[in-house]
């Protein structure tokens, strides 16, 4: 009796942190970004040179976990002058209204537009605390006001896990 009484609890155990495990959720969010060179460049030879981007993001989901999120990436990449090639990787942090944030790595890759990449969320703090998945994106460049300032809009979509959902 006692084995069985132990059993039939394990498994009740078992079962209840099965259905506190956290199912991803499909995220979709358009975003508008601005970049700012964030340094001069560094020219390598060969036609390429070096770069750093502060780029600001504004997610405009109307609702779900990304909804209300704006952030700001660091990246460096290179850059073929005569096609506009480039590949870049960097760090982004999301804030909400709570000032809770949410981390993603990015690595992307165009010739001009549309410029697309994937991001891995890697974490976060409040609600954000444990989080992961991860999103392809596409942008579109739409225009500089200035030189070293581009302004431009795209959309992530694919999945994102919140330890506390």
């Amino acid at each position: 009796m006692l084995k069985t009484t132990l059993t039939a609890a394990l498994l009740l155990a078992a079962t209840g942190a099965l259905a506190q495990e956290a199912a991803p959720q499909e995220v979709e969010a358009p975003f508008t970004w601005s970049t700012v060179d964030a340094a001069p460049t560094l020219p390598m030879g060969d036609g390429q040179e070096a770069y750093m981007a502060d780029i600001y993001v504004v997610l405009s989901a109307a609702e779900g976990p990304l909804a209300g999120l704006a952030g700001r990436c660091m990246v460096i990449g290179v850059a073929v002058l005569a096609t506009s090639a480039e590949r870049n990787s960097g760090t982004c942090v999301y804030v909400d209204a709570k000032g809770d944030q949410l981390w993603k790595r990015i690595e992307g890759e165009g010739n001009g537009a549309p410029f697309r990449g994937h991001g891995t969320f890697i974490g976060g703090t409040g609600r954000f605390e444990g989080a992961s998945g991860e999103v392809d994106y596409d942008t579109s460049f739409s225009g500089s006001l200035r030189t070293g300032v581009y302004q431009g809009m795209g959309i992530n979509r694919g999945t994102l896990t919140l330890a506390g959902s």
